[in-house]
């Protein structure tokens, strides 16, 4: 397999190269590829080319839109972390049946924030439906600590931080429709709209408060149901656990997504060793599926790792996804016209991206059956 990095500046790419030297030998044998985001003719030469693209580079609504049509109209698989929805969601209507056509799989949202809510709940739902033969029902996501990014606020935040800005009247379209994201004939109108403020979750027994970037994971995760038939009484939201009503209510008013704030100490423009600048980094989510018969009892996926989620982990995601979409496409969940077109992380490559974060980046997935109060 070759890897090559791509930019507009190569002075800056090999730079980047020389300096990933150090860390690893295997960096000296990447190429270097020149291309503006904006220059069909140079985009196309590299996704003529080339098997897999992993875009790193947003906001996707400003930089992403020639780089996919790019890689559908040449048979280039290609991933991104966008959480941007609105703009996939143009994608989709635009590029769809020519990538489904082309044999093309385009996976969107494939960073931390909803790789982990898409294969979190695709663990527990699977444990429901196959160990207990049962429907899952009122499934939530409770993100219990998850530090990261550069002054406490990460790339993707910053990202949809900017889309919400220039693009209000498209973010809040997203917002007043809870299966936006869903393919239109396979909504419901079961899941409820995004919670606004603190809620206290008696079952759980813990306060809860939302997120900045729950709205966009609850209806990825909301996508994946719907696509992979999780049934027909799924729902799916999204919050942070607090220790206690006060540290819930200020979260709701920062609107963080972390709950539990700070940053990972790096100020703005530093320069930062990746080797060692996040590495005491942890992460902690769970994933709860409520079960259609047996009424006190919640499967949980816990989903923890080490290092920074946000640099590190999502690093690791795309590679892993890039990996899978190159090499490994025969185990990929879907098969035949299905598996091609737009997908989530769930959808494209569901249970072997898991295995391979399990196995490459030490994020465990631990799945068990609580009682809770009824």
């Amino acid at each position: 397999m070759h890897i090559a990095i791509a930019g507009r500046h190569k002075k800056n790419l090999n730079q980047i190269r020389n300096e990933m030297v150090g860390l690893n030998n295997f960096m000296g044998r990447v190429s270097v590829l020149i291309a503006n985001a904006f220059v069909t003719d140079e985009l196309d030469k590299i996704t003529s080319k080339s098997r897999v693209l992993l875009n790193f580079a947003g906001p996707y609504s400003w930089f992403g839109s020639q780089v996919v049509e790019s890689c559908v109209r040449n048979m280039c698989h290609y991933v991104d972390l966008s959480l941007e929805l609105p703009w996939v969601v143009k994608m989709i209507a635009k590029h769809n049946p020519r990538a489904v056509k082309n044999k093309t799989r385009v996976v969107n949202a494939c960073g931390f924030h909803s790789v982990m809510s898409d294969l979190g709940i695709l663990s527990a739902v699977s444990h429901v439906k196959n160990m207990m033969r049962e429907e899952p029902q009122e499934c939530i996501g409770l993100i219990h600590h998850a530090k990261s990014g550069v002054s406490g606020q990460t790339g993707p935040e910053c990202m949809l931080e900017n889309f919400k800005r220039d693009n209000k009247q498209y973010y809040e379209e997203m917002k007043s429709d809870p299966q936006y994201y869903t393919p239109p004939h396979l909504t419901t109108g079961r899941d409820p709209p995004d919670p606004a403020n603190a809620v206290y979750m008696k079952d759980l027994r813990t306060w809860t408060s939302p997120t900045l970037t729950a709205p966009v994971n609850s209806r990825v995760v909301r996508r994946s149901g719907a696509v992979l038939s999780y049934g027909d009484k799924f729902t799916y939201t999204e919050m942070v656990m607090n220790a206690n009503w006060m540290s819930a209510k200020l979260s709701s008013s920062k609107l963080t997504w972390s709950g539990t704030g700070g940053g990972s100490g790096v100020k703005h423009g530093e320069r930062v060793d990746p080797s060692k600048a996040f590495k005491k980094q942890t992460f902690e989510m769970m994933f709860f599926a409520k079960c259609s018969n047996s009424l006190n009892k919640r499967i949980v996926c816990t989903v923890k790792g080490k290092g920074d989620p946000i640099y590190e982990v999502t690093a690791r995601i795309m590679i892993e996804a890039g990996i899978l979409m190159s090499k490994f496409q025969e185990s990929l969940p879907m098969a035949g016209k299905d598996s091609y077109g737009f997908h989530t992380p769930a959808t494209a490559l569901g249970f072997p991206l898991r295995e391979r974060l399990k196995q490459h980046a030490q994020i465990s997935f631990s799945v068990e059956e609580m009682d809770v109060d009824g």
